[in-house]
């Protein structure tokens, strides 16, 4: 889950989410957008 810090959605509570590149597989898309929404790096195993 993610906070919002800013703006007109400060302090509600998301997962994070994001769309498929066509060049890319499910499951990189998910690590690409939680390090884009968090600032995490993460492995899938």
């Amino acid at each position: 889950m993610v906070q919002e810090l800013a703006g007109s959605k400060k302090g509600l509570w998301h997962i994070p989410s994001g769309s498929v590149e066509s060049t890319e597989f499910p499951q990189e898309a998910a690590v690409r957008e939680i390090a884009e929404e968090t600032g995490l790096e993460v492995a899938l195993e």
